[in-house]
């Protein structure tokens, strides 16, 4: 006869807080060369409230984006977006790896508490229509916006993401 014993993780773990964004290092970016966070100061408590802060502001930045009066261009719609999300991918970057590389049982919590809400915050952004309409208008004159080779294959990268995430505008073909 075999025994299974199975170990609640949940039950060992504290609950993830929502500390006081006051003093927490991920909210700024960092000083140190090259920008590498001050690992010495952060707490795993740091992290859920930075990102969510940086999904809120993120939110906040994308609607700027697709409520832009102006007609779309590549700089106002595209690379206004990469400009999008820096503190939610700094909290979210350095969290990743320290996750990876440095677990523990509140580490793996957060993990478990952020991915829903990840995953609702993009799924806000690559699904808002506004947003989409513009990317769609700048997809269909793509000929004529006369970008350099390295933004066209920025763009198609940006059209295969959008096709795997549902868009529904085809995958452009290779060009010789």
């Amino acid at each position: 006869m075999t025994h299974i014993v199975v170990i609640s993780v949940t039950a060992q773990t504290p609950p993830v807080q929502n500390s006081n964004v006051e003093g927490n290092p991920l909210l700024t970016e960092s000083s140190l060369p090259y920008h590498v966070p001050p690992f010495d100061r952060i707490k795993d408590e740091h992290f859920a409230p930075a990102m969510e802060k940086g999904m809120r502001e993120e939110l906040k930045e994308v609607e700027v984006v697709a409520n832009n009066s102006e007609k779309p261009t590549f700089e106002n719609t595209i690379v206004a977006l990469e400009r999008t999300g820096r503190l939610l991918d700094r909290a979210e970057r350095t969290f990743d790896n320290l996750n990876a590389c440095n677990t523990n049982p509140t580490l793996q919590k957060i993990e478990t508490e952020m991915a829903p809400k990840l995953a609702a915050h993009r799924d806000a952004i690559h699904l808002n229509s506004k947003l989409f309409a513009r990317v769609q208008e700048l997809y269909d004159n793509r000929d004529k916006l006369g970008l350099i080779r390295n933004r066209l294959i920025c763009w198609s990268v940006i059209t295969r993401i959008s096709c795997v995430r549902g868009r529904n505008y085809p995958i452009p073909t290779k060009r010789n």
